[in-house]
């Protein structure tokens, strides 16, 4: 049977939050604000050899280990058949394969500041923005799931839980928000958010995949 990988990444979509401006001349807008925000990621192995993954056996100690970029663990494997009888542990990966999934959720603080050009007609609104936002990530929920290819085919499972800290991004962005007056002062909108590279990594484009759509209310006093 041919091996398969699968991995796929959801981008930071906001949850909940605030953001406020100043206006200049009826047109040239400064934003700032606040957001909680979450993202995902999702890897799943099948019927591949365990050095293909994060996780590590040890025939001769009766261990599993697992060690992701954020979670380390020991499983004890005491009572599992790692090895069919008579076969010598350093030839482990020899006899069996595994499936290995390992999903992450983050939890992030997003913070932008962005300055735009808004154009009013009739009742309809445009707005295009230039910015950046710092991101602040706080806390990782992870869930891992091991199937062992053995004669018995056991499986192992657990979560685990990380506050993370001083691990701060950067990216630019551009946003193009489409709006209607339902009343004075009040616009219903639709916005566009792309970001563009992280500024603290390898610059790399961002893919179109990774446009946020967002739909909300402004009051522009």
């Amino acid at each position: 049977a041919k091996e398969r990988i699968n991995y796929t990444i959801e981008p930071i979509q906001r949850q909940i939050g605030l953001l406020m401006g100043i206006m200049y001349n009826k047109h040239w807008t400064l934003e700032s604000g606040i957001y909680k925000s979450l993202a995902q990621s999702n890897l799943s192995l099948s019927k591949v050899p365990f050095y293909k993954t994060p996780v590590k056996i040890l025939p001769q100690r009766k261990t599993i280990e697992v060690n992701s970029p954020y979670h380390q663990n020991k499983i004890d494997a005491s009572k599992s058949e790692l090895l069919p009888p008579g076969a010598n542990w350093r030839d482990t990966g020899k006899y069996y394969l595994i499936n290995f999934k390992e999903n992450h959720l983050v939890q992030f603080t997003e913070i932008p500041i962005s300055l735009g050009y808004k154009y009013d007609w009739g009742r309809l609104n445009f707005k295009f923005d230039l910015g950046g936002v710092l991101l602040v990530p706080r806390k990782i929920e992870s869930e891992f799931l091991i199937e062992l290819q053995n004669p018995k085919k056991e499986t192992f499972q657990f979560n685990n839980t990380k506050i993370l800290r001083n691990n701060y991004k950067y990216t630019g962005f551009t946003q193009l928000q489409v709006g209607y007056y339902i009343a004075r002062g009040m616009n219903l909108y639709v916005n566009g958010f792309m970001p563009g590279i992280i500024l603290n990594d390898t610059p790399k484009p961002i893919h179109n995949k990774k446009v946020r759509f967002q739909i909300g209310l402004n009051y522009y006093f």
